[in-house]
């Protein structure tokens, strides 16, 4: 996107590779998360998250904090570029993780031979009811169509289309977002390693859902004949989801 995009079509292309590319970077680091919390404690498995979600929260405070600022001095393009840097650390991530090496060839040999079995092995695994059910409802709740995009049309649309926020502010509420974020990663570790995950879950889902209706106030400018600012309640209302919803 830096240097051979000029369309739509290059530009879809372009994030489809790189979204891949991420997806399948995220999935085998979950992958070794998973790995390493087996058979340890659930206090050692919440720290363990904690820790990976805090590194999270962190690097999205940083890129939060730049992205509106940079647009001043760089152009798109340079912009792209300097994304592109970052997700090379993955190579250097590739050598340094652990990763024990199979030193007898005959059981490689082995392996790839048993691979049909293996593989129906999968499929019987991922049919069980405890695997499939949860992992059918989060396919269809990630396919539910989102208003992200419209969210943000909403936010940077001249009025009376939308509120009118610069970039530089939109760069203000991922910031605030993230370091409220930071904080309910910096809560959870403090108070609730300990506690189950049922109830937090529970919870947690009901009270982000009653939240999240709050954006209605702001599409009907409710919040203005409170005599509360579009963006002070953007601010306030990204910090308190941002804490929620982790």
């Amino acid at each position: 996107m830096w240097c051979a995009v000029d369309g739509v079509w290059g530009g879809f292309t372009c994030m489809l590779i790189g979204s891949t590319a991420i997806a399948v970077a995220n999935v085998i680091s979950e992958a070794m998360v998973v790995e390493r919390s087996k058979g340890e404690s659930q206090e050692f498995a919440s720290h363990l998250q904690s820790v990976v979600w805090g590194a999270y929260s962190v690097g999205s405070l940083i890129a939060s904090f730049l992205s509106g600022w940079l647009l001043k001095f760089m152009t798109d393009r340079q912009v792209f570029l300097l994304c592109s840097v970052f997700p090379l650390t993955l190579v250097f991530m590739a050598f340094v993780s652990p990763d024990k090496k199979v030193a007898d060839y005959s059981s490689i040999q082995a392996e790839r031979s048993a691979m049909r079995t293996k593989a129906l092995e999968l499929y019987r695994t991922v049919m069980m009811p405890e695997i499939f059910y949860p992992t059918a409802f989060i396919f269809i709740l990630n396919s539910t169509p989102s208003t992200g995009s419209a969210w943000f049309y909403f936010y940077t649309s001249k009025p009376p289309l939308g509120l009118g926020f610069s970039a530089e502010f939109m760069g203000t509420i991922n910031v605030v977002g993230s370091i409220f974020n930071l904080a309910g990663v910096i809560f959870f570790q403090a108070f609730l390693k300990r506690a189950a995950f049922r109830p937090i879950l529970l919870w947690g889902t009901l009270i982000s859902a009653g939240l999240g209706l709050s954006n209605l106030l702001l599409v009907f400018h409710t919040n203005r004949k409170w005599g509360i600012p579009d963006g002070f309640f953007c601010l306030g209302e990204s910090a308190i989801q941002s804490v929620v919803g982790w």
